[in-house]
């Protein structure tokens, strides 16, 4: 879907298919359904009467057109406000007639908009690539909001996968604009840093985007990650940094202090997300005494176990994580 930001002319073409029918499923108007469809959303930015015009390069050509809003969205379309299939070729729009969805001829009504409301506008072509084009242009008293969307950064996460050794980048956009690439850029201390993959942004958008990157050697110990996301003028600007603890399989371990106990030990372990793990203990006999949730930050965690009111004797303890789970042995003397 392309945003409409000034009252300027647009030329542009429909030369391919949709690949879903979202607004146009042939009920109601335009009952030849979505062909070969452009997409348009625009606000108005003052309050007024709006005319939209449609020219085709060739006069010859047959372009159709339906307005939904206001204040809707491609889940939730809703019935067109204006809307004309009337198999004319020509010029067709708004401004020349009292109808609103007709399709005895190619004019509808002027259209009167308040503003901050916002319009999807479909213009459809029959027949594909058969057409040479068009020129979408506005007139009335309203004028369009030229207010530049950002990029919308709407998640940002990353996670250590203990079973490949790599750290998935992932995170989405609510909307974006002009948007060239993203650099993903990893950091050891969090204050130098490296690029370490660059991603295709989506240009202009009011879609979710979600995009994915895969740091396949992350350093041992902490990894902090950020975006630089990069605009098609060469702006930039840098995300919040996030950060995850890779350990080497020489300390990625459960351990107990002091071992022998008396009674209270202190267990200390490595999370890879913060989460919910399990804490089981079975004594000698193979009966589990404790069976308990913990909550754990991402990485090094330490809570105390007491054992002060169970026997002597051996127990085997072990925490499960979502990504591993961590054993041992405790002697209580």
């Amino acid at each position: 879907m392309t945003p409409l930001c000034s009252n300027a002319a647009v030329p542009a073409n429909s030369s391919g298919p949709g690949i879903v029918a979202e607004g146009c499923t042939g009920a109601t108007c335009p009952a030849g359904r979505e062909n070969h469809t452009n997409w348009y959303t625009f606000t108005a930015q003052t309050t007024g009467t709006l005319n939209i015009t449609i020219t085709p390069t060739v006069m010859s050509d047959d372009y159709d057109f339906a307005v939904h809003g206001p204040n809707v969205s491609c889940a939730a379309l809703g019935p067109p406000i204006r809307c004309t299939d009337s198999g004319l070729t020509g010029i067709t729009g708004t401004g020349g007639d009292t109808d609103f969805i007709e399709n005895g001829n190619s004019q509808l009504a002027t259209m009167n908009v308040i503003a901050g409301q916002s319009y999807i506008l479909v213009v459809d072509e029959w027949s594909p690539n058969a057409g040479s084009g068009y020129t979408l242009s506005f007139g009335g008293t309203a004028s369009l909001d030229c207010t530049v969307l950002p990029v919308e950064l709407s998640e940002f996460n990353v996670e250590y996968v203990p079973s490949d050794n790599v750290v998935d980048v992932f995170w989405k956009t609510a909307s974006e604009r002009e948007n060239d690439f993203w650099e993903v850029e990893r950091s050891s201390d969090g204050v130098n840093w490296e690029v370490i993959r660059q991603v295709k942004g989506a240009g202009t958008t009011n879609y979710e985007t979600q995009y994915y990157a895969v740091d396949q050697d992350p350093y041992i110990g902490m990894n902090y990650y950020r975006l630089a996301q990069w605009d098609i003028n060469g702006n930039g600007k840098n995300s919040e940094v996030r950060a995850v603890n890779v350990l080497d399989d020489m300390y990625d371990m459960l351990s107990l202090f002091p071992n022998p106990t008396n009674g209270v030990t202190e267990v200390i372990f490595n999370s890879y997300t913060k989460e919910t793990a399990m804490l089981n203990v079975v004594n000698a006999d193979g009966k589990t005494i404790v069976n308990t949730p913990l909550d754990c930050v991402q990485g090094g965690n330490r809570f105390n176990l007491d054992l002060s009111a169970y026997d002597r004797g051996l127990y085997l303890i072990s925490i499960t994580t979502r990504d591993k789970v961590y054993r041992t042995k405790l002697l209580k003397e």
